[in-house]
Protein backbone atom coordinates (compact mmCIF):
# COMPACT_ATOMS: atom_id res chain seq x y z
CA UNK A 1 0.00 0.00 0.00
CA UNK A 2 1.46 3.31 -0.95
CA UNK A 3 1.46 6.30 0.97
CA UNK A 4 1.12 9.91 -0.27
CA UNK A 5 2.78 12.67 1.33
CA UNK A 6 0.45 15.36 1.88
CA UNK A 7 1.36 18.99 -0.17
CA UNK A 8 -0.97 21.50 -1.38
CA UNK A 9 -2.13 20.06 -4.18
CA UNK A 10 -2.83 16.69 -2.68
CA UNK A 11 -4.79 18.63 0.61
CA UNK A 12 -6.87 21.08 -1.71
CA UNK A 13 -9.10 18.16 -2.42
CA UNK A 14 -10.06 17.25 0.78
CA UNK A 15 -12.23 19.79 1.72
CA UNK A 16 -14.64 19.54 -1.42
CA UNK A 17 -14.52 15.78 -0.65
CA UNK A 18 -16.01 16.48 3.13
CA UNK A 19 -18.25 19.58 1.14
CA UNK A 20 -19.82 16.85 -0.74
CA UNK A 21 -20.42 14.72 1.96
CA UNK A 22 -22.04 17.37 4.29
CA UNK A 23 -23.98 18.54 1.50
CA UNK A 24 -25.47 14.86 0.98
CA UNK A 25 -26.51 14.93 5.08
CA UNK A 26 -28.01 18.07 4.88
CA UNK A 27 -30.10 16.98 1.64
CA UNK A 28 -31.31 13.96 3.74
CA UNK A 29 -32.19 15.69 6.48
CA UNK A 30 -34.26 17.92 4.67
CA UNK A 31 -36.25 15.50 3.14
CA UNK A 32 -36.80 13.52 6.22
CA UNK A 33 -37.90 16.56 8.17
CA UNK A 34 -40.54 17.54 4.52
CA UNK A 35 -42.11 13.92 5.01
CA UNK A 36 -41.85 13.02 8.53
CA UNK A 37 -45.97 14.00 8.63
CA UNK A 38 -46.55 11.52 5.74
CA UNK A 39 -44.24 9.10 7.52
CA UNK A 40 -45.95 9.08 10.44
CA UNK A 41 -49.29 8.81 8.81
CA UNK A 42 -48.43 6.30 6.15
CA UNK A 43 -45.86 4.16 8.27
CA UNK A 44 -45.94 4.24 11.73
CA UNK A 45 -49.91 5.26 12.28
CA UNK A 46 -50.68 1.93 9.61
CA UNK A 47 -49.39 -1.57 9.48
CA UNK A 48 -45.97 -2.26 10.82
CA UNK A 49 -45.08 -5.75 10.16
CA UNK A 50 -45.06 -5.79 6.44
CA UNK A 51 -42.66 -5.67 3.74
CA UNK A 52 -43.15 -2.12 2.84
CA UNK A 53 -42.38 -0.79 6.16
CA UNK A 54 -39.60 -3.03 6.03
CA UNK A 55 -38.24 -1.59 2.84
CA UNK A 56 -39.02 2.18 3.99
CA UNK A 57 -37.34 1.72 7.59
CA UNK A 58 -34.06 0.28 5.56
CA UNK A 59 -34.04 2.62 2.78
CA UNK A 60 -34.81 5.71 5.23
CA UNK A 61 -32.71 5.71 8.40
CA UNK A 62 -29.67 3.00 6.59
CA UNK A 63 -28.34 6.56 4.40
CA UNK A 64 -27.90 7.80 7.78
CA UNK A 65 -25.49 5.50 9.15
CA UNK A 66 -23.32 5.38 5.77
CA UNK A 67 -22.90 8.83 5.81
CA UNK A 68 -22.61 9.81 9.62
CA UNK A 69 -19.63 6.97 9.11
CA UNK A 70 -17.92 8.58 5.93
CA UNK A 71 -18.38 12.11 7.76
CA UNK A 72 -16.19 10.53 10.69
CA UNK A 73 -13.60 8.90 8.62
CA UNK A 74 -13.27 11.97 6.44
CA UNK A 75 -12.23 14.07 9.56
CA UNK A 76 -10.74 11.30 11.34
CA UNK A 77 -6.53 10.97 11.87
CA UNK A 78 -6.46 7.57 11.45
CA UNK A 79 -2.56 6.05 13.20
CA UNK A 80 -2.08 3.58 10.11
CA UNK A 81 -3.86 3.02 6.48
CA UNK A 82 -4.44 -0.61 7.65
CA UNK A 83 -7.57 1.57 9.86
CA UNK A 84 -8.44 3.74 6.76
CA UNK A 85 -8.65 0.23 4.40
CA UNK A 86 -10.76 -1.10 7.62
CA UNK A 87 -13.15 2.00 7.22
CA UNK A 88 -13.31 2.18 3.54
CA UNK A 89 -14.26 -1.41 3.20
CA UNK A 90 -17.08 -1.08 5.61
CA UNK A 91 -18.07 2.10 4.14
CA UNK A 92 -17.65 0.45 0.56
CA UNK A 93 -20.30 -2.15 1.85
CA UNK A 94 -23.04 0.40 3.62
CA UNK A 95 -22.62 2.15 0.15
CA UNK A 96 -23.28 -0.73 -1.76
CA UNK A 97 -26.53 -1.80 0.35
CA UNK A 98 -27.77 1.32 0.37
CA UNK A 99 -28.31 1.85 -3.12
CA UNK A 100 -29.21 -1.97 -3.72
CA UNK A 101 -32.35 -1.08 -1.48
CA UNK A 102 -33.09 1.94 -3.45
CA UNK A 103 -32.80 -0.04 -6.82
CA UNK A 104 -34.52 -2.65 -5.12
CA UNK A 105 -37.71 -0.18 -4.30
CA UNK A 106 -37.26 0.94 -7.95
CA UNK A 107 -37.28 -2.24 -9.32
CA UNK A 108 -40.43 -3.07 -7.80
CA UNK A 109 -42.46 -0.52 -8.69
CA UNK A 110 -41.75 -0.63 -12.67
CA UNK A 111 -42.53 -4.52 -12.04
CA UNK A 112 -45.60 -3.95 -10.47
CA UNK A 113 -46.39 -1.22 -13.34
CA UNK A 114 -45.71 -4.22 -16.17
CA UNK A 115 -48.82 -6.35 -13.67
CA UNK A 116 -45.81 -9.13 -12.35
CA UNK A 117 -44.68 -9.83 -16.01
CA UNK A 118 -42.06 -12.84 -16.34
CA UNK A 119 -40.12 -11.16 -18.97
CA UNK A 120 -39.61 -7.96 -17.05
CA UNK A 121 -38.66 -9.94 -13.83
CA UNK A 122 -36.38 -12.16 -15.61
CA UNK A 123 -34.75 -9.09 -17.17
CA UNK A 124 -34.29 -7.27 -13.81
CA UNK A 125 -32.65 -10.93 -12.20
CA UNK A 126 -30.24 -10.79 -15.46
CA UNK A 127 -29.33 -7.16 -14.78
CA UNK A 128 -28.50 -7.34 -11.19
CA UNK A 129 -26.70 -10.72 -10.91
CA UNK A 130 -25.26 -10.99 -14.49
CA UNK A 131 -23.93 -7.45 -14.85
CA UNK A 132 -24.51 -4.94 -12.08
CA UNK A 133 -23.37 -7.39 -8.97
CA UNK A 134 -20.55 -8.60 -10.85
CA UNK A 135 -19.49 -4.99 -12.23
CA UNK A 136 -19.73 -3.10 -8.71
CA UNK A 137 -17.66 -6.00 -6.62
CA UNK A 138 -14.67 -5.89 -9.24
CA UNK A 139 -14.65 -2.11 -8.84
CA UNK A 140 -14.82 -2.70 -4.83
CA UNK A 141 -11.95 -4.64 -5.26
CA UNK A 142 -10.31 -3.05 -7.62
CA UNK A 143 -10.64 0.34 -5.07
CA UNK A 144 -9.28 -1.48 -2.45
CA UNK A 145 -6.13 -3.21 -3.54
CA UNK A 146 -5.11 0.06 -5.33
CA UNK A 147 -6.17 1.99 -2.12
CA UNK A 148 -3.24 4.54 -0.50
CA UNK A 149 -4.30 7.62 1.94
CA UNK A 150 -2.78 10.49 2.88
CA UNK A 151 0.46 10.59 5.11
CA UNK A 152 0.36 14.05 7.15
CA UNK A 153 4.11 15.59 8.65
CA UNK A 154 4.37 14.95 12.49
CA UNK A 155 7.40 16.12 14.18
CA UNK A 156 6.78 12.90 16.13
CA UNK A 157 7.56 9.21 15.35
CA UNK A 158 3.81 8.25 15.37
CA UNK A 159 2.11 8.02 11.72
CA UNK A 160 -0.97 10.10 11.34
CA UNK A 161 -3.27 9.68 7.89
CA UNK A 162 -5.94 11.43 6.28
CA UNK A 163 -8.45 8.11 5.28
CA UNK A 164 -9.17 10.36 1.78
CA UNK A 165 -7.43 8.07 -1.04
CA UNK A 166 -7.01 10.52 -4.45
CA UNK A 167 -7.83 9.32 -7.85
CA UNK A 168 -5.38 7.98 -9.89
CA UNK A 169 -4.28 6.16 -13.01
CA UNK A 170 -6.81 5.93 -16.37
CA UNK A 171 -9.71 3.99 -17.44
CA UNK A 172 -11.38 1.45 -14.42
CA UNK A 173 -13.98 -1.14 -13.18
CA UNK A 174 -15.29 2.05 -11.24
CA UNK A 175 -15.77 3.47 -14.56
CA UNK A 176 -17.61 0.98 -16.18
CA UNK A 177 -19.64 0.10 -12.83
CA UNK A 178 -21.13 3.36 -13.39
CA UNK A 179 -21.36 3.55 -17.24
CA UNK A 180 -23.96 -0.29 -16.63
CA UNK A 181 -25.87 1.65 -14.02
CA UNK A 182 -26.73 4.95 -16.39
CA UNK A 183 -27.29 2.01 -19.04
CA UNK A 184 -30.05 0.28 -16.57
CA UNK A 185 -31.20 3.15 -15.11
CA UNK A 186 -32.57 4.41 -18.45
CA UNK A 187 -33.98 0.91 -19.58
CA UNK A 188 -35.71 1.60 -16.19
CA UNK A 189 -36.99 5.13 -17.28
CA UNK A 190 -38.18 3.85 -20.80
CA UNK A 191 -39.99 1.34 -19.10
CA UNK A 192 -41.80 3.52 -16.85
CA UNK A 193 -42.64 5.83 -19.88
CA UNK A 194 -44.35 3.33 -21.34
CA UNK A 195 -46.45 2.34 -19.19
CA UNK A 196 -47.42 5.80 -18.30
CA UNK A 197 -48.28 6.30 -22.02
CA UNK A 198 -50.53 2.94 -22.29
CA UNK A 199 -51.95 3.80 -19.52
CA UNK A 200 -53.48 7.25 -21.17
CA UNK A 201 -56.16 5.39 -22.54
CA UNK A 202 -57.64 4.93 -19.44
CA UNK A 203 -59.34 7.25 -16.74
CA UNK A 204 -58.92 4.54 -13.93
CA UNK A 205 -56.91 5.28 -10.86
CA UNK A 206 -54.54 3.10 -11.59
CA UNK A 207 -53.65 5.86 -14.65
CA UNK A 208 -53.30 8.26 -11.92
CA UNK A 209 -50.89 6.87 -9.87
CA UNK A 210 -48.84 5.22 -12.77
CA UNK A 211 -48.95 9.15 -14.20
CA UNK A 212 -47.82 10.22 -10.72
CA UNK A 213 -45.38 7.77 -10.53
CA UNK A 214 -44.08 8.40 -14.04
CA UNK A 215 -43.69 12.09 -13.16
CA UNK A 216 -41.93 11.87 -10.15
CA UNK A 217 -39.87 9.15 -11.82
CA UNK A 218 -39.12 11.01 -14.99
CA UNK A 219 -37.73 14.06 -12.95
CA UNK A 220 -35.21 12.33 -9.68
CA UNK A 221 -33.94 9.84 -13.13
CA UNK A 222 -32.74 13.20 -14.53
CA UNK A 223 -31.52 14.32 -12.11
CA UNK A 224 -29.43 11.01 -10.80
CA UNK A 225 -28.84 10.01 -14.14
CA UNK A 226 -26.86 13.64 -13.94
CA UNK A 227 -24.67 12.94 -11.23
CA UNK A 228 -24.11 9.29 -12.17
CA UNK A 229 -22.72 10.94 -15.81
CA UNK A 230 -21.01 13.23 -13.27
CA UNK A 231 -19.16 10.43 -11.46
CA UNK A 232 -17.99 8.81 -15.08
CA UNK A 233 -16.62 11.73 -16.39
CA UNK A 234 -15.25 13.13 -13.32
CA UNK A 235 -13.09 10.12 -12.73
CA UNK A 236 -11.74 9.60 -16.19
CA UNK A 237 -11.18 13.06 -16.20
CA UNK A 238 -9.15 12.73 -12.96
CA UNK A 239 -7.34 9.61 -13.73
CA UNK A 240 -6.15 11.36 -16.82
CA UNK A 241 -4.74 14.35 -15.15
CA UNK A 242 -1.87 14.63 -12.52
CA UNK A 243 -1.98 16.88 -9.60
CA UNK A 244 -5.39 17.99 -9.17
CA UNK A 245 -5.55 16.84 -5.81
CA UNK A 246 -7.91 14.98 -3.83
CA UNK A 247 -11.34 14.78 -5.32
CA UNK A 248 -13.01 11.20 -4.93
CA UNK A 249 -15.55 11.71 -7.17
CA UNK A 250 -15.71 7.82 -7.34
CA UNK A 251 -17.94 5.42 -4.98
CA UNK A 252 -17.52 7.12 -2.16
CA UNK A 253 -18.04 10.58 -3.68
CA UNK A 254 -20.62 11.71 -5.62
CA UNK A 255 -22.07 7.84 -5.14
CA UNK A 256 -23.29 8.98 -1.75
CA UNK A 257 -25.14 12.13 -2.75
CA UNK A 258 -26.65 9.66 -6.06
CA UNK A 259 -27.57 7.17 -3.59
CA UNK A 260 -29.78 10.30 -0.70
CA UNK A 261 -31.65 11.55 -3.83
CA UNK A 262 -32.77 7.88 -4.52
CA UNK A 263 -33.41 7.52 -0.87
CA UNK A 264 -35.83 10.02 -1.46
CA UNK A 265 -37.28 9.29 -4.53
CA UNK A 266 -37.87 6.01 -3.08
CA UNK A 267 -39.65 7.06 0.31
CA UNK A 268 -42.22 9.06 -1.79
CA UNK A 269 -43.05 5.60 -4.32
CA UNK A 270 -43.29 3.91 -0.70
CA UNK A 271 -45.83 6.57 0.94
CA UNK A 272 -47.80 6.42 -2.99
CA UNK A 273 -48.42 2.18 -2.91
CA UNK A 274 -49.58 2.72 1.30
CA UNK A 275 -51.94 5.34 0.63
CA UNK A 276 -55.77 4.49 0.84
CA UNK A 277 -56.65 2.00 -1.70
CA UNK A 278 -59.78 3.21 -2.70
CA UNK A 279 -58.95 6.70 -2.62
CA UNK A 280 -57.28 8.61 -5.18
CA UNK A 281 -56.30 12.70 -5.26
CA UNK A 282 -57.53 14.71 -7.39
CA UNK A 283 -56.10 18.07 -6.76
CA UNK A 284 -55.18 19.34 -3.16
CA UNK A 285 -58.02 18.38 -0.78
CA UNK A 286 -60.62 16.72 -2.91
CA UNK A 287 -60.40 12.76 -2.86
CA UNK A 288 -62.79 10.91 -5.64
CA UNK A 289 -63.19 6.92 -5.36
CA UNK A 290 -61.18 4.86 -7.41
CA UNK A 291 -62.79 1.94 -9.44
CA UNK A 292 -60.11 -0.47 -8.73
CA UNK A 293 -57.65 -1.31 -6.02
CA UNK A 294 -54.19 0.11 -6.87
CA UNK A 295 -51.68 -1.96 -8.88
CA UNK A 296 -48.97 -1.53 -6.18
CA UNK A 297 -51.79 -2.49 -2.93
CA UNK A 298 -51.80 -6.22 -3.35
CA UNK A 299 -49.28 -7.58 -5.90
CA UNK A 300 -45.99 -6.55 -5.04
CA UNK A 301 -44.35 -6.28 -1.34
CA UNK A 302 -44.16 -2.16 -1.60
CA UNK A 303 -46.91 -2.03 0.87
Amino acid sequence: MDTIQVDSGSFSGVVPSRMICVAAATVLIYDHLSTLDQEIALIWKRRIGTHGTTLFLVNRYSHYIYLISVLIEYWYISPSQKNCLHWDLANYILLITTISFCELVLTLRTWAMWKLSRRVLYFFIFVAFGIKGPLLFTALGESLIHENYLHLPSSTSRAQFICISPVKGGWSWESLAFVSIIVIETAIVLMTLLRVIEARRTSSGWYLKVHIMGNQGLIYYMFTLGLTVVNVIGVLYIRTRQNLGVMPFGIIGFAGYKGVIQSALCNRVLFLAREPADLIEMGSSQFEAGPSRSYLDVETPLR
